[in-house]
């Protein structure tokens, strides 16, 4: 349903939406839009909060990118508004831009300004989270799999039957990426190797308490899917994220040592 979607709106120069919690792959689809559009002989450029871009940069791009607009502040949605108010419709650069599935809700909260969101919610696309789409965890895996054994040259392989259905089970609170993460140590360790604790979904969301569930695995594991979410929504900026997360510098810098992600910042 994806692909046909995005087929259909990779043919015209209309403003897109994508929508979806983090690691569901909104940025992939957006450059994927880029690549199978009319403007693809052009660059894809990427917007930066409170950056000018450069009319000569827009006016050789074919797409601007608008990644995880839902958390720029007042004064970067004011100054995009300007820079999106010269361009003109059905002509490139095509604008797409990404944002969590809730804002709307900034919207009415008064956090996100109405005008830039009427002017980005031409076609929505929302991308559902991986939990919602089972039966997608097998073949993205396995193009995963395929992937890393290319780029480590380690034979890998296929998962079981019994091993697909543990992780149809699982609440991929980090989504494609957290499968991509899993595919990548499979590669490293030369098999399929499964170390994070599957937890059953329940009807409120959170993981069932059955035997083996382990706490300090699963706060750890939502730790670090919060510390994605903050490097995506200040594009690594160790001081907005300590002011986001409420940390001090040096334990931001401990949390993000411990989950290898100092290098995305």
């Amino acid at each position: 349903r994806l692909q046909a979607q995005a087929t259909k709106l990779s043919r015209v120069r209309s403003t897109v939406l994508l929508t979806g919690e983090i690691g569901v792959g909104r940025r992939h689809i957006a450059q994927w839009l880029h690549q199978n559009g009319p403007d693809n002989d052009k660059p894809l450029l990427v917007a930066r909060p409170n950056r000018v871009i450069t009319t000569e940069a827009l006016e050789s791009a074919g797409t601007l990118l608008i990644p995880s607009v839902d958390s720029w502040d007042h004064a970067a949605q004011t100054l995009l508004q300007q820079q999106l108010e010269t361009l003109e419709p059905g002509h490139p650069p095509r604008v797409i831009a990404t944002s969590g599935p809730e804002l709307d809700q900034k919207v009415s909260a008064q956090t996100f300004r109405p005008d830039l969101y009427f002017r980005l919610a031409v076609l929505m696309m929302p991308v559902p989270p991986l939990r919602e789409r089972p039966e997608d965890i097998e073949p993205l895996l396995n193009h995963f799999l395929e992937q890393n054994a290319q780029v480590f040259e380690k034979p890998i392989p296929p998962p079981t039957a019994a091993q697909l259905a543990r992780l149809r089970q699982h609440q991929w609170t980090g989504n494609i990426r957290e499968l991509s993460n899993l595919a990548e140590r499979a590669a490293v360790l030369g098999e399929v190797v499964f170390d994070m604790p599957v937890k059953p979904r329940s009807a409120t969301g959170l993981p069932e308490l059955t035997p083996g569930f382990n706490l300090s695995d699963h706060m750890e594991e939502m730790e670090k899917a919060l510390l994605i979410q903050a490097i995506e929504q200040t594009n690594g900026d160790r001081p907005k994220m300590s002011r986001l997360l409420g940390l001090e510098r040096n334990t931001l810098r401990y949390k993000l040592n411990k989950y290898k992600l100092l290098k995305r910042t």
